[in-house]
C-alpha cells in the first residue's frame, strides 16, 4: 500500500487518517487485530495505521488501538512521524508494536520552540501525545531518523502521558539532547517499568521530574543478551498486566514478545 498526503498541514496519513470518539458519545471506538506490513506512508503528520487517534469525549479507556503491528514500512513526516500512530489525545495504544522506519524532516526559522506543542516529533510507536493519553504493553525495534525534531524509541514528544511496560531496542538518530531511547522530550508524565538497551541515550530532554506533582521517570537500562531472559517476561508483566511472552521461536530475534503474537 502506498498513501501520499499532499494536502498540507493538519491533515494526517495513515490508513485510517482519523479515528475519533465524539463528544457525548459514550460507545467504544476501536482500532484491534490489524496489521500492516510493506507499505510506504507520507506526509506532513504521518503514522502506519492511524494518523490522529483521540477522545473528544475525553474517555480514553474507550477510545483505543490494540494488537495492532507496524511490519516492515516506511514511514515519512515532514512534521511528525509514529511507527504506529502519528498522534494521540485521550486515548491509548495498548499490545502494538512497531518494526518500520520512521523518518521525520522538520525546518521552521525556530524548529525547537515548537516541537512540544505537537510537531516536530518521531516516535517509533507515536509520533506525538497529549491529555492524559497511554501507551501500554508495547514494543520498537524499528529504527528511527529526526532532523529538527524531537524522537523517542517509544514516542517523540508526551505531555501529560503515561507509558508503561514498553520497550525499545531501535536505533534512533538525531539531535543530542533532543533524542531518548524511550522518548525525546517528556513532560507532566509518567514513565514506569520502560526498558532500554545499553550504552545509549534514555531520555532526551524530560526537564524535572516532580514526583510531588506525579511525575514519574521509570526507564531501566538493560543489556541485549538479559532482555532475552525469561525473567524479563515477569518484570515486563507488572503494573497489572500481563501481555508478554518469550519469544522461543525466535520470529523477533529473542526479544520479548506478545501474547497475540
Amino acid at each position: 500500500m502506498k498513501i501520499t498526503e499532499t494536502r498540507g498541514d493538519y491533515f494526517y496519513s495513515g490508513l485510517f487518517e482519523n479515528v475519533i470518539q465524539l463528544a457525548n458519545y459514550n460507545g467504544e471506538v476501536y482500532v484491534k487485530n490489524l496489521i500492516l506490513r510493506d507499505s510506504y506512508i507520507s506526509g506532513d503528520r504521518a503514522g502506519s495505521i492511524i494518523g490522529y487517534l483521540a477522545s473528544n469525549n475525553h474517555s480514553n479507556a474507550q477510545c483505543s488501538i490494540q494488537n495492532c503491528a507496524s511490519i516492515n514500512n516506511y514511514i515519512d513526516g515532514n512534521e511528525s512521524a509514529g511507527g504506529v500512530v502519528n498522534n494521540l489525545f485521550d486515548s491509548v495504544v495498548r499490545s502494538c508494536y512497531n518494526t518500520s522506519i520512521v523518518v521525520c524532516t522538520y525546518y521552521s526559522a525556530n524548529p525547537i520552540m515548537d516541537l512540544p506543542n505537537g510537531i516536530g516529533v518521531a516516535g517509533g510507536i507515536t509520533a506525538g501525545c497529549i491529555d492524559e493519553s497511554s501507551i501500554i504493553n508495547c514494543y520498537n525495534t524499528g529504527d528511527i531518523t529526526a532532523s529538527g525534531c524531537y524522537a523517542g524509541g517509544i514516542v517523540g514528544g508526551c505531555s501529560a502521558y503515561h507509558i508503561t511496560n514498553c520497550y525499545n531496542v531501535g536505533l534512533i538518530n538525531g539531535k543530542e539532547n533532543y533524542i531518548g531511547e524511550i522518548a525525546g522530550h517528556a513532560e507532566f508524565s509518567v514513565i514506569k517499568n520502560c526498558y532500554y538497551l545499553s550504552d545509549r541515550i534514555d531520555i532526551g530532554d524530560k526537564g524535572e521530574f516532580d514526583e510531588e506533582y506525579g511525575e514519574i521517570c521509570e526507564t531501566i537500562e538493560i543489556s541485549e543478551s538479559d532482555l532475552k531472559l525469561s525473567s524479563v517476561i515477569e518484570k515486563l508483566n507488572q503494573n497489572g498486566y500481563s501481555e508478554y511472552k518469550q519469544d522461543i521461536k525466535g520470529i523477533n530475534n529473542g526479544y520479548p514478545i506478545l501474547l497475540w503474537q
